[in-house]
């Protein structure tokens, strides 16, 4: 028989950053990314992610037994920190590229793992990295377990 995840809203559970040379803990703390509540839709070859926050197209996942592989991409234009003299935004813009691999133990919990790369492109970008505390190209990972909320 195949193997469905439960559609409806899903959440990360117990997550911690394994590697964080993004600084991405500083953005998106543990507390946060847990209590984020994210629509899983399933689709033919598996299931879609999405949320109100997300601004990139939703996360397509493929399942093959219960394993679901995912990938990411999220294109952003560098802004200056609030306290910066800067009134144009920095010539800096940040690709994220993630997968993400989950195993399903039952239709409404999965262990998760999320490695993600970010580069830069511009003229500012060592400038606009120093002042996020970040090196470019850097790396994040994150595990925990991803549960049905509802």
């Amino acid at each position: 028989a195949a193997f469905t995840p439960t559609a409806g809203e899903w959440r990360w559970d117990g997550s911690e950053y394994q590697t964080d040379s993004c600084n991405a803990e500083a953005a998106l703390p543990t507390d946060t990314l847990d209590a984020t509540l994210w629509d899983l839709t399933l689709t033919d070859d598996g299931f879609e992610l999405d949320n109100a926050a997300w601004t990139a197209d939703p996360i397509r996942c493929t399942l093959e037994g219960t394993a679901a592989s995912c990938t990411t991409e999220l294109v952003t234009a560098a802004q200056w920190p609030d306290e910066s003299d800067g009134d144009e935004g920095p010539d800096a813009t940040y690709t994220t590229t993630g997968t993400i691999v989950a195993a399903f133990s039952t239709a409404e919990e999965s262990t998760i793992e999320l490695a993600s790369t970010m580069t830069c492109e511009g003229s500012d970008c060592d400038a606009h990295a120093a002042a996020a505390g970040r090196v470019t190209p850097c790396e994040t990972s994150l595990t925990g377990r991803f549960i049905l909320a509802n």
